[in-house]
């Protein structure tokens, strides 16, 4: 079944996408969610929203980053 019908259906779709950043081999993560929208008396619409959590991708690289370097010294 595609995601479109599954949101009709009443489903909320919950993806997260990485995307092309401003500068060439910049990277930038979305979460992406899709929802039903109901309204009486007529057919259900798809509504979506997309929020930047680029950031929160990089903090927790930085992190890893960061934790493997004190693994090393720490073991």
């Amino acid at each position: 079944m595609a995601k479109e019908e599954e949101v009709l259906q009443g489903q909320i779709i919950r993806e997260e996408s990485e995307r092309p950043g401003a500068a060439p081999g910049e990277k930038t993560w979305w979460l992406n969610y899709r929802f039903p929208i109901h309204r009486k008396g007529k057919p259900p619409l798809i509504g979506g929203i997309s929020v930047d959590v680029t950031e929160i991708h990089r903090t927790k690289e930085e992190l890893e980053k960061t934790t493997e370097k004190l693994r090393r010294v720490c073991p």
